[in-house]
């Protein structure tokens, strides 16, 4: 009876439809309702930021770490660990509408007013792909975890999920080039990622929708100006930006980022604080590998786009699909773009078949698996969800049978590499760990006492500091300055490239330690030294 009832509800495209907006409602709503009395999470980023923003804190002491988190305290909040150095200055202005009401109000709200805005796309975007048999009833199991993530931390995927569907439904209209640039624009100024989508636009012709969309997100970008002021503004272009397509997010080898580039980083490239067991110490290798990986990745990637015998919609999910595989930073939550591959899969044929079988026990596997029980294991173990991730990739190649082109690859080979060349002709300094021993990502402050140091760090229960034994001796030394977050000595510069440098001290005449964020999260110190030239 009941599959009899199934059957005759997903017989008309409108009963495919209204099913597939009822499960995404449900899953959705249950997951919201789940997320009430939860830790406030990255929505503590945002609403704070514009809070203080509209409280007219400088920009500088919002995306400094250390003054963002002790003023959040300051507000009464408790068990927060916040950064709001990679968050792109748009989003000051996005929330502010948000801030009207008190944290965990506002942050349901928001959640509330995501899945509100999702569901109208999904309706707009299933009139023309419809889900035309039962893997609707999948919908759930794909959509379930990146959900509750994004509702649980308070993340804005929702809305850049329903930015990217309404942004790709104008894309394919006659008159729609001005709504679908600024629609996928406030996508990329939110998040930066989405920014992808505009090798999809390029290759599949839509190259005037690539330029407005530019145009409208570099609009966001000097709107927010006001309220970062030129310094931060050009701060965050030149010197944030860079670091955060290289990876530098919180901890860069953190396993939760199920990458390509965070498993070749745990590999290849070790870190006495972050990761002290590396198998091997070959930083020229890692990057040859994560290059060779993205140009493979993309070579395929604008072969989907380029050719006519695919959907644009499939063509659309694809290349966020790609993104995802070459970006850095995989989280649970991104994996909400899923959905544009879930679709265009599942309404291709009439029936269920082994492919869509397959494909279907892939995405649940891919958006559903724990990785976090296999945080403690070997190495190789720590990445299922990535294996999943690669496997989907190259059984959608190989189904589909996308050729390879190796004159795509050779060229997105040489544009990768490039980057990568002129970085090796940076000067670079050679400065280490002062010490490994720091409990906390955060280290904000240091000063000498009889028999050693005491060093202070912030985390998610506020500041504390810890006592590290050493004969050393620290002084200062007014040779020793602090120019544009670098160092220099007697004029000299001591350090070099993007990342921030403070409270330096001469250590024992000869070495100068100072608190970095070389290779680390932007704005998370660790405590360095030196050696004087």
């Amino acid at each position: 009876m009941l599959t009899d009832s199934i059957r005759h509800l997903l017989h008309t495209d409108q009963g495919k439809r209204n099913s597939t907006l009822v499960l995404f409602i449900l899953t959705g709503f249950v997951c919201l309702l789940l997320s009430v009395n939860k830790p406030l999470g990255d929505y503590a980023n945002y609403y704070y930021g514009s809070t203080f923003a509209v409280q007219h804190v400088s920009a500088q002491e919002i995306y400094e770490p250390i003054a963002f988190n002790q003023r959040i305290r300051a507000e009464g909040e408790q068990g927060i660990f916040a950064n709001y150095a990679p968050v792109p200055p748009f989003s000051l202005i996005f929330y502010i509408p948000f801030v009207i009401v008190k944290a965990d109000l506002s942050k349901f709200i928001f959640g509330l007013l995501g899945l509100w805005l999702c569901t109208i796309s999904l309706y707009r975007l299933l009139r023309y792909y419809p889900i035309r048999h039962y893997g609707v009833l999948f919908l759930p199991l794909v959509l379930f975890i990146p959900l509750k993530s994004n509702l649980n931390l308070g993340q804005s995927y929702l809305f850049i999920l329903s930015f990217l569907i309404e942004g790709f439904i104008f894309s394919n209209r006659e008159k729609g080039t001005l709504p679908s640039a600024v629609f996928f624009s406030l996508a990329i100024a939110l998040k930066i990622f989405p920014a992808v989508i505009l090798i999809y636009l390029f290759f599949t012709g839509k190259r005037k929708i690539v330029v407005y969309t530019i145009a409208f997100t570099a609009l966001w970008f000097v709107l927010s100006i006001p309220l970062t002021g030129t310094e931060q503004f050009v701060d965050y272009l030149t010197q944030s930006l860079p670091r955060l397509f290289s990876g530098e997010i919180n901890d860069p080898y953190s396993s939760s980022y199920q990458s390509v580039t965070v498993l070749l980083k745990k590999l290849f490239v070790p870190d006495a604080l972050l990761n002290a067991h590396s198998w091997f110490d070959a930083t020229t290798v890692f990057i040859a590998l994560n290059i060779f990986f993205s140009a493979i990745v993309l070579t395929f990637c604008i072969k989907v786009c380029r050719s006519y015998s695919f959907d644009h919609l499939f063509r659309f999910g694809f290349t966020l699909f790609c993104g995802l595989l070459i970006s850095g930073y995989g989280t649970s939550y991104t994996l909400l773009l899923l959905l544009f591959l879930f679709i265009p899969l599942m309404s291709k044929d009439t029936t269920m078949n082994i492919k869509s079988y397959w494909y279907t026990a892939l995405l649940i596997f891919i958006a559903a698996f724990p990785i976090h029980w296999f945080f403690g294991q070997p190495l190789l173990l720590q990445f299922i969800r990535l294996y999943g991730m690669l496997i989907l990739f190259f059984t959608l190649v190989y189904f589909h049978r996308v050729s390879f082109s190796y004159t795509v690859f050779f060229s997105a080979l040489f544009l990768l590499t490039l980057p990568a060349v002129l970085n090796y002709f940076v000067k670079k300094d050679n400065s280490i760990y002062y010490t490994t021993a720091a409990p906390s990502l955060l280290l904000y402050e240091y000063h000498q006492e009889s028999q050693g140091i005491r060093i202070g760090y912030y985390d998610e229960r506020g500041t504390h500091d810890f006592f590290h034994p050493t004969k050393d001796t620290l002084y200062a030394d007014k040779n020793l300055e602090v120019k544009n977050e670098h160092l220099y000595y007697k004029g000299q510069a001591l350090t070099f490239g993007n990342n921030k440098n403070k409270s330096p001290l001469l250590l024992n005449s000869n070495e100068v330690i100072y608190l970095s964020d070389k290779g680390r999260g932007i704005g998370l110190y660790a405590l360095r030294k030196i050696k004087l030239p």
